[in-house]
Protein backbone atom coordinates (compact mmCIF):
# COMPACT_ATOMS: atom_id res chain seq x y z
CA UNK A 1 0.00 0.00 0.00
CA UNK A 2 1.44 3.17 -1.13
CA UNK A 3 0.05 6.71 0.10
CA UNK A 4 0.68 10.15 -1.54
CA UNK A 5 0.60 13.06 0.53
CA UNK A 6 -0.48 16.31 -1.32
CA UNK A 7 -0.44 20.09 -0.79
CA UNK A 8 -2.80 22.44 -2.23
CA UNK A 9 -1.60 26.24 -1.36
CA UNK A 10 -3.41 28.99 -3.89
CA UNK A 11 -3.59 32.62 -2.11
CA UNK A 12 -1.47 34.04 -5.67
CA UNK A 13 0.67 31.16 -6.18
CA UNK A 14 1.47 29.32 -9.24
CA UNK A 15 -0.82 26.57 -8.97
CA UNK A 16 2.01 24.00 -9.42
CA UNK A 17 0.84 22.18 -6.33
CA UNK A 18 -2.44 22.66 -7.13
CA UNK A 19 -1.59 20.96 -10.51
CA UNK A 20 0.78 18.33 -9.67
CA UNK A 21 -2.83 16.84 -6.27
CA UNK A 22 -4.69 16.73 -10.62
CA UNK A 23 -1.53 14.21 -11.82
CA UNK A 24 -2.09 12.00 -8.73
CA UNK A 25 -5.64 12.15 -9.26
CA UNK A 26 -5.05 10.70 -12.86
CA UNK A 27 -2.95 8.17 -11.52
CA UNK A 28 -5.39 6.90 -8.69
CA UNK A 29 -7.88 5.30 -11.02
CA UNK A 30 -11.40 7.21 -11.03
CA UNK A 31 -10.55 8.13 -7.46
CA UNK A 32 -11.79 11.45 -6.51
CA UNK A 33 -10.42 13.84 -4.12
CA UNK A 34 -11.43 12.70 -0.13
CA UNK A 35 -12.59 15.81 0.69
CA UNK A 36 -12.11 19.89 -0.05
CA UNK A 37 -11.86 22.78 2.73
CA UNK A 38 -13.91 25.58 2.13
CA UNK A 39 -13.20 28.63 1.53
CA UNK A 40 -9.53 28.28 0.63
CA UNK A 41 -8.78 31.95 1.86
CA UNK A 42 -10.49 33.51 4.92
CA UNK A 43 -10.32 37.19 6.36
CA UNK A 44 -10.85 37.82 9.87
CA UNK A 45 -11.59 40.81 11.88
CA UNK A 46 -9.39 41.23 14.64
CA UNK A 47 -12.59 42.09 17.03
CA UNK A 48 -15.93 41.99 17.16
CA UNK A 49 -17.94 39.30 14.56
CA UNK A 50 -15.72 39.08 11.88
CA UNK A 51 -13.54 37.41 14.85
CA UNK A 52 -15.70 34.43 14.36
CA UNK A 53 -15.81 32.07 10.54
CA UNK A 54 -16.59 29.13 9.70
CA UNK A 55 -14.98 26.53 7.22
CA UNK A 56 -16.44 23.89 5.64
CA UNK A 57 -15.32 20.32 5.53
CA UNK A 58 -16.38 18.30 2.73
CA UNK A 59 -16.34 14.75 1.72
CA UNK A 60 -17.51 13.69 -1.74
CA UNK A 61 -16.18 10.10 -1.62
CA UNK A 62 -17.99 6.88 -0.99
CA UNK A 63 -16.15 6.20 1.91
CA UNK A 64 -15.78 7.98 5.61
CA UNK A 65 -12.83 9.72 6.13
CA UNK A 66 -11.10 11.51 9.06
CA UNK A 67 -10.08 15.08 8.76
CA UNK A 68 -7.95 16.90 11.48
CA UNK A 69 -7.87 21.00 11.07
CA UNK A 70 -5.23 23.00 13.31
CA UNK A 71 -3.80 26.53 12.50
CA UNK A 72 -0.65 27.75 12.21
CA UNK A 73 1.47 30.98 12.06
CA UNK A 74 2.76 32.00 8.78
CA UNK A 75 6.18 33.08 8.00
CA UNK A 76 8.26 33.68 4.58
CA UNK A 77 11.78 34.32 4.26
CA UNK A 78 13.54 36.45 2.21
CA UNK A 79 14.07 33.50 -0.75
CA UNK A 80 10.19 32.38 -0.16
CA UNK A 81 10.79 29.28 2.04
CA UNK A 82 7.80 29.16 4.38
CA UNK A 83 7.38 27.81 7.70
CA UNK A 84 4.50 27.28 10.23
CA UNK A 85 4.71 27.25 13.93
CA UNK A 86 1.82 26.13 16.12
CA UNK A 87 -0.61 28.74 17.86
CA UNK A 88 -2.78 29.40 19.89
CA UNK A 89 -4.68 32.55 18.51
CA UNK A 90 -7.21 30.85 16.98
CA UNK A 91 -9.36 28.53 18.96
CA UNK A 92 -10.95 25.85 16.50
CA UNK A 93 -14.06 23.74 16.96
CA UNK A 94 -14.15 20.64 16.48
CA UNK A 95 -10.16 20.03 15.54
CA UNK A 96 -11.03 16.54 14.21
CA UNK A 97 -14.24 15.41 11.98
CA UNK A 98 -15.40 12.23 10.97
CA UNK A 99 -17.22 12.23 7.47
CA UNK A 100 -19.67 9.69 6.79
CA UNK A 101 -19.51 9.75 2.46
CA UNK A 102 -21.08 12.60 0.58
CA UNK A 103 -21.31 14.88 3.99
CA UNK A 104 -20.29 17.40 5.38
CA UNK A 105 -19.22 19.40 8.54
CA UNK A 106 -18.71 22.77 9.54
CA UNK A 107 -15.77 24.15 11.70
CA UNK A 108 -15.98 27.09 13.52
CA UNK A 109 -12.85 29.48 13.93
CA UNK A 110 -12.63 32.13 16.40
CA UNK A 111 -9.32 35.21 16.86
CA UNK A 112 -8.63 35.30 20.28
CA UNK A 113 -5.50 37.18 19.61
CA UNK A 114 -4.34 40.75 19.97
CA UNK A 115 -7.66 42.96 19.51
CA UNK A 116 -5.80 45.64 17.97
CA UNK A 117 -2.66 44.73 15.99
CA UNK A 118 -0.88 47.10 13.89
CA UNK A 119 -1.21 45.45 10.87
CA UNK A 120 -2.17 42.13 8.93
CA UNK A 121 -1.15 39.27 10.50
CA UNK A 122 -0.62 36.12 8.07
CA UNK A 123 -1.98 32.87 9.01
CA UNK A 124 -2.37 29.21 7.65
CA UNK A 125 -5.25 26.99 8.24
CA UNK A 126 -4.12 23.18 8.03
CA UNK A 127 -6.91 20.48 7.01
CA UNK A 128 -5.62 16.80 6.73
CA UNK A 129 -6.58 13.79 5.89
CA UNK A 130 -5.82 10.98 8.97
CA UNK A 131 -5.86 7.44 7.40
CA UNK A 132 -8.41 5.03 8.25
CA UNK A 133 -7.35 1.38 8.39
CA UNK A 134 -7.97 0.00 5.00
CA UNK A 135 -7.13 -3.57 3.85
CA UNK A 136 -7.14 -5.36 0.75
CA UNK A 137 -8.79 -8.12 -0.14
CA UNK A 138 -7.24 -8.97 -2.95
CA UNK A 139 -3.36 -9.26 -3.64
CA UNK A 140 -0.95 -6.45 -5.00
CA UNK A 141 -0.26 -3.25 -4.49
CA UNK A 142 -2.77 -0.14 -3.44
CA UNK A 143 -2.59 3.33 -4.31
CA UNK A 144 -4.20 6.11 -1.77
CA UNK A 145 -4.07 9.21 -1.95
CA UNK A 146 -3.64 11.28 1.23
CA UNK A 147 -5.14 14.98 0.80
CA UNK A 148 -3.68 18.03 3.43
CA UNK A 149 -5.11 21.23 2.22
CA UNK A 150 -3.15 23.89 3.40
CA UNK A 151 -5.74 27.36 3.45
CA UNK A 152 -4.58 30.91 3.87
CA UNK A 153 -6.30 33.13 7.01
CA UNK A 154 -5.51 36.63 7.43
CA UNK A 155 -6.42 39.27 11.00
CA UNK A 156 -6.95 42.29 8.89
CA UNK A 157 -7.11 45.35 10.73
CA UNK A 158 -9.75 48.15 8.80
CA UNK A 159 -7.84 50.77 6.73
CA UNK A 160 -4.27 48.85 6.10
CA UNK A 161 -2.57 48.49 2.16
CA UNK A 162 0.15 46.84 0.40
CA UNK A 163 2.68 49.19 -0.06
CA UNK A 164 5.61 46.64 -2.72
CA UNK A 165 8.67 48.68 -3.56
CA UNK A 166 12.23 47.73 -4.71
CA UNK A 167 14.62 47.90 -1.73
CA UNK A 168 17.28 46.94 -3.59
CA UNK A 169 18.92 45.85 -7.22
CA UNK A 170 22.26 44.57 -7.82
CA UNK A 171 24.20 43.30 -10.80
CA UNK A 172 25.30 39.47 -10.09
CA UNK A 173 26.64 36.84 -12.02
CA UNK A 174 25.00 33.35 -11.98
CA UNK A 175 26.95 30.22 -11.68
CA UNK A 176 26.72 30.00 -15.83
CA UNK A 177 28.49 33.73 -15.96
CA UNK A 178 25.47 35.28 -16.93
CA UNK A 179 24.60 39.04 -16.01
CA UNK A 180 21.38 38.91 -13.94
CA UNK A 181 19.97 41.48 -11.73
CA UNK A 182 19.35 40.38 -7.80
CA UNK A 183 16.60 42.38 -7.05
CA UNK A 184 14.67 42.88 -3.27
CA UNK A 185 10.99 43.53 -3.15
CA UNK A 186 10.16 44.92 0.32
CA UNK A 187 6.19 45.44 1.26
CA UNK A 188 6.39 48.48 3.73
CA UNK A 189 2.66 48.66 4.17
CA UNK A 190 0.29 46.46 6.61
CA UNK A 191 -1.25 44.32 4.09
CA UNK A 192 -0.40 41.31 2.15
CA UNK A 193 0.04 42.41 -1.95
CA UNK A 194 -0.01 39.33 -4.36
CA UNK A 195 1.60 41.08 -7.44
CA UNK A 196 -0.23 41.34 -10.62
CA UNK A 197 0.80 42.31 -14.57
CA UNK A 198 4.40 43.69 -13.19
CA UNK A 199 6.78 45.07 -14.79
CA UNK A 200 10.32 46.27 -14.03
CA UNK A 201 12.72 49.49 -15.59
CA UNK A 202 16.29 49.17 -15.05
CA UNK A 203 18.69 51.98 -14.86
CA UNK A 204 22.22 51.97 -15.48
CA UNK A 205 25.01 54.68 -16.90
CA UNK A 206 22.36 56.80 -18.15
CA UNK A 207 20.56 53.83 -19.61
CA UNK A 208 17.32 52.69 -19.17
CA UNK A 209 15.92 49.39 -20.19
CA UNK A 210 12.53 47.60 -19.89
CA UNK A 211 13.22 43.72 -18.81
CA UNK A 212 12.08 40.64 -20.57
CA UNK A 213 8.24 40.84 -19.86
CA UNK A 214 7.72 37.20 -19.88
CA UNK A 215 10.92 36.61 -17.65
CA UNK A 216 9.25 39.42 -15.13
CA UNK A 217 6.05 37.83 -14.82
CA UNK A 218 7.19 34.50 -15.01
CA UNK A 219 9.18 35.47 -11.36
CA UNK A 220 6.94 37.67 -10.01
CA UNK A 221 3.46 37.60 -11.29
CA UNK A 222 1.23 35.92 -8.43
CA UNK A 223 3.95 36.32 -6.01
CA UNK A 224 2.88 36.85 -2.23
CA UNK A 225 4.40 39.79 -0.35
CA UNK A 226 3.39 39.80 3.39
CA UNK A 227 3.16 42.47 5.22
CA UNK A 228 6.51 44.11 6.71
CA UNK A 229 8.53 41.79 4.59
CA UNK A 230 10.95 41.18 1.65
CA UNK A 231 11.66 38.42 -1.23
CA UNK A 232 14.68 38.23 -2.88
CA UNK A 233 14.38 37.33 -6.89
CA UNK A 234 16.86 36.79 -9.85
CA UNK A 235 16.10 38.40 -13.34
CA UNK A 236 17.79 38.48 -16.57
CA UNK A 237 19.26 41.77 -17.71
CA UNK A 238 19.26 43.31 -21.37
CA UNK A 239 22.92 42.12 -22.74
CA UNK A 240 23.71 46.20 -23.41
CA UNK A 241 22.97 47.60 -20.23
CA UNK A 242 26.07 49.73 -19.01
CA UNK A 243 28.12 48.47 -16.10
CA UNK A 244 27.88 49.81 -12.85
CA UNK A 245 25.22 50.71 -10.21
CA UNK A 246 21.47 49.86 -11.05
CA UNK A 247 18.63 51.50 -10.22
CA UNK A 248 15.33 49.58 -10.85
CA UNK A 249 11.49 50.53 -10.77
CA UNK A 250 8.48 48.31 -9.93
CA UNK A 251 4.82 48.55 -11.65
CA UNK A 252 2.51 46.52 -10.96
CA UNK A 253 -1.30 45.76 -10.13
CA UNK A 254 -2.94 44.01 -7.53
CA UNK A 255 -4.99 40.53 -7.12
CA UNK A 256 -7.79 41.10 -5.16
Amino acid sequence: MTTLSNMLIPDGHRPVAFLLGLLVSVLVSGAALAFQLVPIIQDFEPSGRGANQTFQVENDRDEPVTVTIAMAVRKVDIDGKETNEATEDFTVFPTEVLLQPKSSRLVRVKWVGDPAPKGELAYRIIAEETPLNMRRTTPGASLFLTIRYVGSVYVVPKSVRPDVVVASAQPIVSPRGTRMLEVVLENRGQRHGVLDAPQMTVTAGGTSRTLNGSAVAETLAGENILAQSRRRFVLPLPADLPEGPIKAELKYSLLQ
